[in-house]
């Protein structure tokens, strides 16, 4: 693993939260107040004040940024509005789908919210508890979501639930999810990492300083998490890579597609790396017999959630006993020829 600092930016403020685009050539972040917008090289591009802004996303193209506040507000590069739908609720969460139609929105009144863009439509779902993160798969066909309570929540486009696992007591404080759904990474404040099928199956967890934010490559074999004091890398086994190290906390992190360009805060800056990794490949299947029916499971695996956490040991190659056998038998063999 090796990272490269490619710009850091200090706006004097405590970030909030940062996104970039698909190809890693914008990068936005918020503060309490005032959205920024970088290109690739750290050029500011935009900055612009509005008020009590909670969370944000931005358009595979980087063309549009969405802004959480009470209610969503969807601008363009030059923070020009496009859309905007004002509540009376705080939107805790927010996503913007890839073809740039749908927004969504857990707000504070224990809901999930889907807007049509364009014809002004509305759907709901309950989610019993604050949805405290949110993210939408790259093919716009899987809604994941982490709560206030400890659950990871799993919708389809329609805002069905497909089911509701139950990770923790302690707030799901990030969540990331593959291009087509397969695999949804999600970190709570109880240290620990979880990725979980689409099946809503727990595939491993894992033991992690203060995780607060994670994002999964598209194809799902990178998996970055924002720690203190910084940076963690892991493959789709969960086993580390690698890491970086800030001074302070990261609070907040977004990555590319293919999770080479990550955007990082901690605390009041703005940290932008470029990584390359040519050892971490995917090799966890998530179309098993068990994830096939994925749209007909519509709640938590029991046995994953009482077992609480699971050994990452069971992911090892088990093939060594065999290998050991077939060395004594050609020693045995060596031996009687001899004779």
């Amino acid at each position: 693993m090796e990272a490269n600092l490619i710009f850091e930016k200090n706006p004097g403020e405590l970030i909030r939260d940062t996104a970039i685009s698909e190809s890693g050539d914008f990068i936005t972040a918020i503060t309490s107040d005032t959205v920024y917008v970088y290109d690739s090289s750290g050029n500011l591009i935009t900055e612009k004040k509005s008020g009590n802004l909670k969370s944000l996303d931005i358009s595979l193209d980087g063309e549009k940024i969405l802004l959480a506040s009470f209610g969503l507000t969807l601008i363009d590069q030059n923070a020009d509005i496009l859309w905007n739908d004002k509540s009376k609720y705080m939107a805790l969460s927010a996503g913007l789908s890839g073809d740039q139609k749908y927004a969504y929105a857990g707000m504070d009144d224990e809901k999930i919210y889907s807007y049509s863009i364009e014809s002004d439509k509305t759907l709901s779902a309950e989610t019993d508890e604050d949805m405290m993160s949110l993210e939408i798969s790259g093919d716009g066909n899987y809604i994941a979501g982490g709560t206030k309570e400890g659950n990871i929540l799993l919708f389809d486009s329609g805002l069905n639930r497909k089911w509701k696992y139950k990770a923790t007591f302690k707030p799901v404080t990030g969540i990331s999810v593959t291009n087509n759904g397969n695999m949804i990474a999600a970190c709570s404040s109880d240290n620990t990492v979880y990725l979980l099928s689409r099946a809503g199956r727990l595939l491993w967890s894992k033991n992690v300083d203060s995780p607060k934010d994670i994002a999964i490559s598209s194809a799902g074999e990178k998996i970055t998490v924002a720690v203190n004091p910084g940076l963690l890398f892991l493959d789709n086994k969960g086993e580390i890579k690698g890491h970086i190290e800030l001074n302070k906390p990261a609070t907040s992190i977004a990555a590319d597609k293919n999770s080479e360009i990550i955007a990082v805060s901690a605390e009041n800056k703005l940290y932008c790396y470029s990584l390359t990794d040519s050892d971490t490949k995917s090799d966890i299947d998530t179309n098993n017999e068990n994830d096939k029916n994925a749209d007909d499971i519509t709640k938590t695996d029991s046995k994953s959630s009482e077992s609480g956490h699971t050994n990452n040991t069971n992911l090892k190659n088990q093939s060594a006993p065999a290998g050991l056998f077939s060395l004594f038998g050609a020693l045995f063999l060596i031996m009687i020829f001899r004779k």
